[in-house]
């Protein structure tokens, strides 16, 4: 369906590391092959996103690496665009260096961008990894593609608080080291030097970390998110120091692939920002679902996360629980309820029921279940049918509050439907588009003219802008998030 939280990577993923030898890791071949499996696990779990920008992005780095002399031999260097939210940048062993399509939105030259590849460039030729290893280096777990399919068991879990507690926790993760200090200064200068011998400003390093602080302060301290400097630990001085370090590059005299800022925009035109609507979006308490054909309203103020695995809403207190999830494939919703009451401890009232729900085959159940000899649960769960999936929807709350929340799950589990015209209409993602600004425009107005998804903070952070209050020139090219309907997947393509 879709991912609950795509938090950043920005460090060298050691997912492999503490399961090797730190001897492998040492030679070429076995830093190649741990990078290349932690690659594959990448593009499974995260995906990348194969765009116009993503050759851009190895024209790039290509030069990068072309014009240096100075980096470690034997490295074939792979450079892609992966599918997060988060502005973020990270590299594995063997040379894959990945730039997510969160950290492009917030860049504003082609030096930025040619800074944080060189940046990556410098731990893998570094050997930070290895490093890692060798000092044994704390790991940050770091969910991926947040899976709650464990959830969709938790429903008879030793007690509730354990069930709510998990939501967004993800069955498998990624593991993180973050970088020391002076390993990220060290990465510094071997970017800096990379970007420079390449014909790009070595201070835009400093630009990066600018644009990095204030998207950081906008995210507002969410604590499932982990950011850049999470893993890329920085100091007040860090900027400072780049900045003296750039004074004493000489700059190689290269025209930029892209030859201006309207250009490098036009590289990132289209560009998805924020979540797919391929994965269900959330408008207001509604989960709607475009592929899928599926509608479903939760209690109002409850929260809503949208996991890979299905999706996952709780109240304000945390003491009830509801979960949307495909159940199996097939056609047959009482076959499908029986078969999960049978593996299960749930104990019917009564039996699986026949019904119906939002005109579609449908199976009832209320039931009861216990962990240990004083928590008590009450579940009220569907099984639907539709275009040959059986889905589940529940609603669960300790036996206690059951009165409280008997009514909002009653009105959850009935409100399955196919999606409506108007329906999909409101299915909507943001894209990066170019516009242009009009003269003395604020960028409130511009926003407001050009149906935004972005607030003026937002845009003036993904501008490079210090204020959202500045004023326009006529011309002026920027980069917006541009709300537009879902469209549905692009059909595959005939071989």
């Amino acid at each position: 369906m879709g991912r609950l939280s795509l938090v950043g990577i920005g460090a060298s993923l050691a997912l492999a590391l503490l399961a090797c030898t730190t001897g492998r890791l040492a030679t070429p071949a076995g830093e190649t092959k741990l990078g290349t499996d932690a690659a594959a696990q990448v593009e499974r779990e995260i995906g990348l996103v194969h765009a116009p920008v993503e050759e851009y992005l190895a024209q790039i780095g290509k030069r990068l690496v072309e014009r240096s002399s100075g980096l470690r031999t034997g490295i074939s260097y792979r450079f892609a665009i992966v599918d997060m939210v988060e502005p973020n940048a990270f590299a594995l062993p063997g040379g894959f260096v990945y730039v997510s399509r969160g950290m492009l939105a917030l860049l504003n030259s082609e030096d930025e961008l040619a800074s944080v590849v060189a940046h990556e460039i410098g731990h893998v030729s570094a050997r930070h990894h290895l490093r890692h290893a060798l000092l044994e280096t704390p790991l940050i777990p770091v969910r991926l593609a947040t899976g709650i399919g464990s959830l969709a068991t938790g429903i008879v879990s030793p007690t509730l608080g354990r069930v709510v507690g998990a939501l967004g926790s993800a069955p498998g993760s990624l593991f993180l080291a973050s970088y020391s200090r002076g390993q990220e200064e060290e990465a510094d200068a071997i970017g800096q030097q990379l970007v420079a011998s390449a014909g790009w400003d070595p201070r835009a390093i400093g630009a990066v970390m600018d644009a990095l602080s204030r998207e950081e302060r906008l995210a507002g301290g969410d604590p499932d998110r982990i950011s850049f400097f999470d893993t890329h630990p920085t100091t007040p001085s860090r900027s400072r120091r780049a900045l003296e370090r750039a004074a004493a590059l000489p700059v190689a005299q290269l025209a930029p692939i892209a030859p201006d800022l309207r250009h490098f925009y036009e590289k990132l035109d289209g560009l998805l920002y924020g979540d797919s609507a391929a994965e269900g979006v959330i408008v207001d308490n509604e989960f709607l679902h475009p592929d899928l054909d599926v509608h479903i309203a939760f209690p109002d103020g409850w929260k809503i996360g949208n996991g890979s695995d299905g999706v996952v809403s709780v109240p304000e207190a945390g003491d009830a629980l509801a979960i949307f999830m495909i159940a199996a494939k097939g056609d047959d919703p009482v076959a499908v309820a029986n078969e999960v009451v049978d593996k299960s401890s749930l104990r019917v009232d009564g039996s699986v029921e026949a019904t119906r729900i939002g005109g579609r085959p449908a199976a009832r159940a209320f039931a009861r279940s216990r962990a240990g000899w004083f928590t008590r649960y009450r579940h009220h769960i569907v099984w639907v049918n539709q275009g040959g999936l059986v889905y589940q929807l529940s609603g669960t709350a300790l036996e206690r509050d059951w009165p409280r929340y008997a009514g909002a799950i009653k009105n959850l589990v009935g409100s399955f439907r196919p999606l409506e015209a108007d329906d999909r209409k409101r299915v909507r993602e943001a894209h990066l588009r170019v516009v242009d600004a009009r003269a003395g425009e604020h960028l409130a107005d511009l926003l407001k003219r050009t149906d935004s998804a972005w607030s003026p903070e937002r845009a003036a952070a993904a501008n490079g802008f210090t204020s959202e209050e500045v004023e326009l020139s006529n011309g002026r090219p920027l980069k917006i998030a541009h709300w537009e309907r879902y469209a549905g997947k692009p059909e595959p393509s005939a071989q």
